[in-house]
């Protein structure tokens, strides 16, 4: 895994440009027609990538992502609940558990329906070959992605998800092996 940085600084101190994040472990991936945001009527792409220790803390702490990672079966989320839970941190069959992925770190990422002006907002999905690629994303499908950046007033950089390679595709499966039934905070 490793994070690639193109960040610029324009004539006026603004910090923008892009981020690449390599070999990250893709889940919920919903990146050619946007879905519903949560209590809300917008729609939005969006990915959660799992990255390991070092590309964290990059991220986190070099970076300043305005982003907060959860170590799966560790960290918690507001509701005190671990984010990310392991088989063994549940006897409930109904919660989708994230053992492919222990020891790595998740976040996820989004691109809204549309930019501030008005414009459509599409993302560019490529195959392992390079070319362009339609397949569903099935969760533990190995990717890049390509996120637009830009640094706030306070100094966080704020992210938009551009594109998306596929490494390594898993076939999507419907069902409790990777379906959007269940749900994710």
């Amino acid at each position: 895994m490793s994070v690639i940085s193109k960040l610029e600084k324009d004539k006026k101190g603004f910090e923008s440009g892009y981020v690449y994040i390599k070999d990250a472990v893709a889940y919920w991936t919903v990146v050619y027609e946007p879905k519903k945001k949560l209590k809300s009527e917008e729609r939005e792409y969006a990915i959660t990538l799992f990255v390991d220790s070092k590309d964290r803390e990059i991220l986190e702490e070099k970076l300043l992502l305005n982003k907060t990672f959860f170590e799966v079966g560790v960290d918690k989320n507001k509701f005190k609940k671990i984010k990310f839970v392991t088989s063994d941190q549940t006897d409930d069959e109904d919660v989708f558990t994230y053992d492919e992925v222990k020891g790595l770190h998740g976040a996820q990422f989004t691109c809204p329906e549309f930019s501030k002006k008005g414009n459509e907002n599409k993302i560019a999905v490529f195959g392992p070959d390079g070319e362009k690629f339609s397949e569903e994303i099935g969760n533990g499908s190995k990717v890049i992605v390509k996120l637009f950046c830009y640094r706030n007033q306070d100094g966080l950089l704020n992210t938009i998800l551009k594109a998306v390679r596929v490494t390594e595709h898993v076939p999507f499966k419907a069902g409790a092996e990777g379906s959007g039934e269940y749900y994710d905070d």
